[in-house]
């Protein structure tokens, strides 16, 4: 059974297709400089989530697997969910795989949430990016795995002001979510330290250290 909303982006599947058909193996500070260029573009055109589900049965033992792709959007909370109901039945595993550049903070805490309180582990896979907002997500997991690639920045408020009350009440709950998901206190420090502009491409080391993976 399949679950599917999509929205194309030329830019983010432009982006996906050059970086799996290089020819070149690019140095650290390569990559990062083409990833901070290729995500200023991405992140000035309108995205919004893929959302796919689909169930798989292997060795007698049935998988619930959630895709988010693209861009969380406000309204993707909710088709998530319909889903999820859609698919009720009883699974041995439930993963979210994740190749997402951010997008809506609360809208990633309540995807988040839902994940937690449904069971559901979270993985990053080869050659997947996990932006932005995207970490909210990645840290409802369970249990965690990172093969691939996870940058990291602050919550773009409104107007750019951080220093808003909203923008206060968002940087207190998110601090608080971490928390309750189990993550190191230092990520948030380090989440806080990078801005939209120059996200933070984080290492295995510290993706490990931050606890944002426990498992390998």
């Amino acid at each position: 059974m399949l679950f599917k909303l999509r929205y194309d982006n030329n830019v983010f599947l432009k982006f996906q297709l050059t970086l799996h058909t290089a020819e070149f193996t690019p140095t650290p500070s390569q990559f990062m400089h083409h990833l901070l260029f290729v995500l200023c573009l991405v992140l000035q055109t309108p995205l919004w989530a893929a959302v796919a589900v689909t169930t798989e049965e292997q060795a007698q033992e049935a998988t619930l697997v959630v895709s988010i792709t693209e861009q969380v959007s406000p309204g993707d909370y909710e088709t998530l969910l319909s889903a999820l109901r859609a698919h009720s039945g009883r699974f041995t595993r439930k993963v979210a795989l994740l190749d997402n550049i951010g997008g809506s903070t609360a809208e990633a805490m309540r995807i988040g949430r839902l994940l937690r309180e449904t069971g559901f582990d979270t993985r990053v896979t080869e050659n997947a990016l996990c932006q932005g907002s995207c970490v909210y997500v990645l840290a409802a997991g369970i249990k965690r795995q990172v093969r691939g690639a996870v940058a990291i920045h602050r919550p773009a408020h409104p107007r750019g002001d951080s220093y808003s009350a909203k923008g206060l009440a968002l940087t207190h709950n998110s601090e608080a979510y971490f928390q309750h998901m189990g993550i190191d206190r230092a990520f948030y420090r380090a989440l806080l330290e990078a801005t939209p502009q120059r996200p933070r491409l984080l290492n295995s080391a510290e993706i490990r250290r931050f606890n944002l993976a426990n498992l390998r």
